[in-house]
């Protein structure tokens, strides 16, 4: 079980440029991309996680299911303030976040809850070794406008901190590992999807786009052993009984806490390594 916790951050983005860290333009496109998918993903999580309730016998389970249900929907709003930041400029935009919705909504109407749990548990568990290192190699992905790269920093923390939410109400309510492992190809193809979506609209909606398949292209910084590592951890993540729990968290995981419960401003907490240093 998780200790989760709810934190409530005023995010405000001043006409945000859609390449926010011009040093990694590829980087930059595959965050903006997790940015319009997570308005609609964490609102199909939310419905397939409501409905699940009335299945779920064990109160821990319960209550994990209900706080994991909060943080995804304090994940939207944020999530959502920046994308209409960024539909002031491209206005274009507009059809990268009606899409997502309905592509989700759609998938959501299509399916049993059995899938939907099974895409959540899949889906999050893969999470912790992405986004663990990307926290990790920040300082070669993040830089540029610091409300951004700080947006996502610390959705990626609060992901990495319910990491285990989803998969352990997927487990108490069906259990059935075979059927999720048989679900991951066509969870990932539908990732695969929307994304391709969104890189036609961003195409379209964006005069300076040139960072096409830039889902292919966003870790070149990192180095080949970092990306198999995290490679590896990924296909592990998807197997039975991972043990999600006790899985290495990034240093920055805990010194992101810590700065918050010091009652920094954490809107601008990461700066990037060249001012971080001046």
């Amino acid at each position: 079980m998780s200790n989760l916790t709810i934190k409530q951050i005023d995010w405000q983005f001043d006409n945000p440029e859609f390449y926010f860290n011009p040093a990694n333009r590829e980087f930059s496109a595959f965050m903006n991309s997790i940015g319009f998918m997570a308005v609609g993903l964490e609102r199909y999580f939310c419905k397939a996680m409501k409905d699940a309730e009335k299945l779920i016998t064990d109160p821990r389970v319960l209550e994990e299911c209900r706080m994991f249900n909060r943080q995804e929907m304090v994940h939207s709003k944020a999530h959502h303030k920046h994308c209409k930041a960024l539909i002031a400029r491209y206005p274009g935009l507009q059809e990268a976040l009606d899409r997502c919705i309905e592509m989700y909504d759609e998938h959501y109407e299509t399916h049993d809850l059995k899938h939907h749990l099974s895409y959540m548990g899949g889906l999050e568990s893969a999470f912790t070794p992405l986004f663990g290192t990307i926290i990790d190699q920040r300082d070669l992905l993040f830089g540029g406008d610091p409300q951004v790269s700080s947006l996502f920093l610390w959705h990626f923390c609060e992901e990495i901190e319910h990491r285990s939410s989803a998969i352990t109400v997927y487990n108490h309510v069906y259990g059935d590992h075979i059927y999720r492992m048989r679900n991951v190809k066509p969870m990932i193809a539908h990732g695969h999807e929307i994304t391709l979506m969104l890189q036609d609209v961003f195409r379209k909606a964006v005069p300076e786009f040139d960072t096409e398949e830039f889902f292919k292209t966003w870790a070149k910084p990192l180095p080949k052993w970092t990306l198999r590592k995290m490679g590896w951890k990924i296909a592990a993540s998807q197997l039975p009984f991972y043990p999600h729990d006790t899985q290495r968290l990034p240093a920055y995981f805990a010194e992101w806490n810590k700065r918050y419960d010091a009652g920094e401003d954490m809107r601008a907490a990461y700066a990037g390594p060249v001012l971080a240093a001046a």
